[in-house]
């Protein structure tokens, strides 16, 4: 049997020889499986010899008693890829990720259940043990030591900036020992002392996430593991990319040289991000940034080394200097870049409503969250009746953006952006129909407010009263392609999906720009590639061509706001995503 990685003092040493971890990080689930290996040569061709991927519990089991690990979900398949091509994998399964993904890669459902997440409360244990006990069977067999190329698993990520529990990560540990997971484990945690020291755990290696001072983080994990191998598990060598902010590339000679520190200061590293990819369906998450809540892009390029649609940038070749160097190796030639087309307009075939008849509804005393009827996304609607007359404050907490309907008619929208609780003012008749239409952005993806309920939360008052017995109608949009469309649209101000078609004679990787729509998503070909917003910086989507084909291709784009604005679609060769927002992040 090999020997899978021994530290002795500061070196690293695998099967026996010592060795350097230099590493990118590239997430299956963000690629089309048709492009996995060509991201994967492009990373070796950085110099590479690891790459590191999260696992996003929330996608492997969608439903409590689900699990799915087909398509772009094989995980086993991409790490018997990444063997195949002579790379290492550092595997972080979670069960929570952050990453920018929705509920931080943890699955919705678990919020229909009480619980505190991510501590050893055992009602949440439960669920995770179930987690790692189905990871734990499909990685066995691919660890180093068992003749795979798994190197280190990751026990929880960045758990000091959440928590103390520490009685939580040793439960995950015994987890893992108890299914035969012997393979080094670590933790990795920035860039504070007191996360660095509530996110580890004895004997589990300790590694460090940061952008900036590189001498200043060595000597953070000189300080509390004297004798530990110097590991940066994620420099940041771009940045997350949120609707309200702004999207701005790093410097890449500044990237650079920060990475020439790291191996100069006998560092080991992984690249966060390599390549970043597609926050495809409804992955996205979403945070509180300077006091604002955000919803992260659909594209996960975070101004990586290799963009979103594949190819190098100029981080890409500054970086790969260093790396080539610090090998004393010839640098390889520039790389042939990935060319988009252009297919123009797509033709518009007709409109369906979003809530036609056909969907869940229930009865309820309160107007309860989304995963209280076995809904994680979508949108979602509550009806009631006020009965009197009189204008006053209609209360509530949309989770995230709610509009108002009286009688029908659209009277107001309210945005969680602008405050937790909103109050509008309406006019009740007699008898007044009152429905209020919520769409989710995605649950908050980092710090202590992860526990994010989809929907209305808490109650609803008019003129400081609470109103009650509700009518409350799900949409799920999980077979919008089965929709009737028709001609018109008639349904004007309520949620609708409009339907087009384009006819391609040779498919080719592009980006389609939805113009004049409110906020929803975009479907081709019956896959979701991810959501749309009117605001912010990204206006195109990436489309990857395993995703098109030749000939009549289907479109379908939802609008939630649906007003009378004129509509079109368009495929274009070029990717618009970048821009100044409303607020700004720190520039290094």
């Amino acid at each position: 049997m090999r020997e899978g990685l021994k530290f002795i003092g500061k070196d690293i040493y695998l099967n026996g020889e010592k060795i350097k971890i230099f590493s990118g990080a590239m997430h299956y689930f963000r690629i089309m499986p048709e492009y996995w290996k060509d991201r994967l040569l492009k990373l070796k061709n950085l110099g590479l010899n690891t790459v590191e991927t999260y696992m996003n519990w929330g996608l492997h089991q969608p439903y409590e008693n689900e699990w799915d690990f087909s398509g772009r979900l094989d995980l086993v398949k991409y790490i018997n890829l990444a063997k195949e091509l002579g790379l290492n994998v550092i595997l972080r399964p979670g069960p929570y990720i952050c990453s920018e993904c929705e509920f931080g890669g943890l699955p919705w459902w678990l919020l229909k259940y009480p619980m505190v997440v991510r501590t050893s409360d055992e009602r949440y244990l439960k669920y995770a043990k179930i987690y790692i006990d189905k990871v734990s069977e499909l990685i066995k067999p691919l660890l180093y030591e068992n003749g795979g190329n798994i190197i280190a698993v990751q026990l929880e990520n960045e758990y000091g900036a959440y928590a103390n529990d520490k009685k939580y990560l040793e439960t995950l540990r015994e987890y893992y020992l108890s299914n035969g997971i012997k393979t080094t484990l670590f933790t990795s945690d920035g860039i504070t002392e007191y996360m660095m020291k509530n996110g580890a755990i004895d004997d589990v290696w300790m590694t460090i996430n940061f952008r900036g001072d590189v001498p200043e983080m060595k000597g953070l994990i000189d300080k509390l593991r004297p004798n530990t191998p110097f590991m940066v598990m994620e420099y940041w060598n771009g940045r997350q990319m949120m609707y309200n902010g702004d999207s701005f590339p790093r410097d890449p000679e500044l990237v650079a040289s920060r990475l020439k520190e790291i191996i100069d200061l006998d560092g080991n590293f992984n690249l966060y991000m390599f390549h970043g990819g597609t926050n495809f369906g409804f992955q996205t998450g979403s945070n509180y940034d300077l006091g604002a809540y955000v919803v992260n892009f659909t594209s996960y390029d975070v101004d990586a080394p290799l963009n979103e649609a594949g190819n190098p940038t100029e981080k890409y070749y500054a970086e790969q200097r260093v790396i080539y160097n610090a090998l004393n190796k010839p640098i390889p030639e520039r790389l042939k870049e990935i060319e988009f087309a252009s297919y123009g307009k797509a033709k518009l075939v007709g409109y369906a409503p979003l809530f036609n008849g056909e969907q869940e509804t229930y009865r309820s005393l309160t107007p309860d969250s989304m995963e209280n009827f076995n809904q994680g996304h979508g949108l979602i609607s509550y009806k009631t009746v006020i009965d009197g007359a009189g204008t006053g404050k209609l209360c509530l907490s949309p989770h995230d953006r709610a509009r108002i309907f009286v009688n029908g008619k659209h009277v107001a929208t309210v945005d969680r952006e602008d405050g937790e609780r909103a109050s509008v003012e309406i006019t009740a008749n007699g008898k007044t129909e009152l429905e209020i239409i919520v769409e989710e952005y995605g649950r908050i993806k980092f710090a202590d407010n992860i526990a994010d309920h989809k929907g209305l939360v808490n109650n609803i008052t008019f003129c400081s009263k609470n109103l009650l017995n509700w009518e409350i109608t799900c949409q799920k949009l999980e077979n919008i392609e089965e929709f009737i469309f028709e001609k018109e649209n008639e349904y004007l101000d309520k949620p609708v999906a409009i339907k087009y078609e384009i006819e391609i004679d040779k498919v080719q990787d592009t980006f389609i720009k939805p113009i004049g729509f409110s906020r929803g998503n975009v479907w081709i070909n019956g896959f979701n590639i991810g959501r749309h917003f009117d605001c912010g910086n990204q206006k195109t989507l990436y489309v990857p061509a395993p995703l098109l084909k030749k000939g009549l291709n289907e479109i379908i784009v939802t609008d939630n706001s649906n007003d009378n604005k004129e509509k079109e679609v368009i495929f274009q060769s070029t990717h618009e995503l970048y821009g100044k927002g409303k607020f700004r992040h720190i520039v290094d």
